[in-house]
């Protein structure tokens, strides 16, 4: 317990927060050494307290330091978002472990016990502080985010934060709340089958295979909910000992637990993380190779395209072509309708080129009215035909705007790539063509080769 609060203290406060769980371990120690010692003597009693508040609080905030510096120094990088919550539970092992450490240190120093009973807690003391850590200070965090939310000011990079204000504090949906009854019941019934069949039992494998899953179904719906069952599954365990008195099993279990919440807690964040920055490069990824109007590819995309094309003509030598539109009288499409209607009009466009090519080709737009379609496979005489094709199908639609229908034409070029063409090149050559087709009275097709 006094762990869980000392990190929830540390986290939610991020500038005094080393001052108030100081203050808070110093009377928790004075508490138990009133409970637990008939024999004492006030000054002691202060003197150990002081002691062991800065032996108890000093390797869990060292462990927030260097996580803030980790996260400082990892901004920006794409491994960020993946480390961090993996990062964290070694961290809070490595703060139970020194707190461990200088709490038995201390107590050995002054004399409260003496060495060999001090190695003999030492385990079981840091066991049950990192176990106050992970399962509890997330409990902790996500109520005092909730309910002190005037007054605390967290560290915004922690883990337990990120997700604390999110969801609910249970699950909503039928299923999830028989998998959080589940997550909360089993380590019970499992601790007690161990206890009372065979000694044997593997709860280690059965809890960890049982209860993942169980977390991960649970928890679909909130990060809290992971947090309120594992601390609900804790207190359930420790009842079940102190009723059935399965006291051998308890450390095993305990273990589990602990196991448990490391793998459910980072797992899930992995997840999390994973999917919403999959989801995010995807969408940046797109954003940076299309035309945000027409959804065609832009420059970007198709330079990529292009370089793909010409990497498969130096394997496979086949024949690649460039087609390159131009609508015409596109101005006066801008001038008497508006440029709305022409923004219209260049997406219709679009859609029928888009019906009048293959999957394999690729549609881009390189520049206001001016469109380029890369044909996979094809020479320059069948690329002249699925230009046709396009010229004949825009001829004669009716293009539908909001001032009305409208009837457009387009020119086209053709060119077929040649070995060691840049994509310039390429749509130099087209666009002669192009040139050709507008100056023979527009609505027509021309092919570059029979420019020589």
């Amino acid at each position: 317990m006094p762990a869980g609060i000392t990190v929830a203290i540390l986290v939610l406060w991020k500038e005094d927060g080393f001052s108030r769980a100081l203050i808070c371990t110093f009377f928790i120690s004075i508490q138990t050494q009133l409970l637990y010692f008939e024999n004492f003597e006030i000054p002691n009693v202060l003197v150990i307290s002081v002691v062991a508040a800065f032996g108890h609080v000093i390797p869990y905030w060292l462990a927030l330091k260097i996580y803030d510096w980790n996260t400082y120094y990892l901004r920006g990088s794409q491994n960020q978002e993946l480390i961090t919550p993996i990062v964290w539970p070694f961290y809070l092992l490595l703060a139970a472990m020194g707190a461990a450490t200088l709490g038995v240190a201390v107590q050995v120093a002054l004399a409260s016990m003496n060495y060999d009973v001090g190695r003999s807690i030492w385990t079981s003391w840091w066991v049950g502080d990192y176990v106050g850590a992970i399962v509890l200070a997330p409990f902790f965090i996500v109520l005092g985010t909730r309910l002190l939310s005037r007054w605390v000011e967290p560290r915004t990079s922690s883990v337990l934060v990120a997700y604390s204000t999110e969801g609910s504090l249970l699950p909503t949906s039928p299923l999830s709340w028989l998998a959080w009854v589940l997550l909360v019941l089993i380590p019970s019934v499992i601790a007690v089958v161990r206890s009372e069949i065979y000694a044997g039992t593997p709860v280690l494998l059965a809890l960890f295979f049982v209860l993942l899953p169980l977390g991960i179904l649970a928890m679909k719906e909130a990060w809290a909910t992971m947090a309120v069952s594992v601390a609900a599954s804790s207190l359930m365990l420790v009842l079940t000992v102190r009723e059935y008195g399965v006291s051998e099993a308890a450390i095993a279990n305990q273990t589990s637990l602990i196991t448990i919440a490391i793998a459910s807690f980072a797992f899930f964040h992995f997840l999390t993380v994973y999917s919403v920055r999959t989801k995010q490069l995807a969408v940046v990824e797109e954003s940076s190779r299309t035309d945000p109007l027409t959804k065609t590819l832009n420059r970007i995309g198709l330079i990529e395209f292009y370089l793909m094309l010409c990497a498969r003509f130096s394997r496979e030598k086949q024949p690649f072509s460039l087609l390159i539109l131009d609508i015409d009288d596109f101005k006066l499409v801008n001038d008497q309708f508006g440029h709305r209607v022409g923004d219209q009009t260049l997406v219709q466009l679009t859609r029928l080129i888009k019906d009048n090519i293959r999957k394999a080709d690729a549609l881009g737009r390189w520049g206001g009215e001016e469109f380029i379609v890369l044909l996979a496979n094809l020479g320059e005489n069948d690329a002249y035909e699925v230009a046709e094709q396009i010229r004949k199908k825009v001829a004669e639609e009716v293009i539908e705007s909001s001032e009305g229908a409208l009837s457009i034409s387009v020119s086209i070029g053709v060119k077929e790539y040649k070995s060691g063409m840049l994509l310039t090149e390429i749509a130099e050559g087209a666009d002669k063509a192009l040139m050709i087709a507008k100056s023979t009275g527009k609505n027509a097709v021309f092919a570059s080769s029979s420019l020589t």
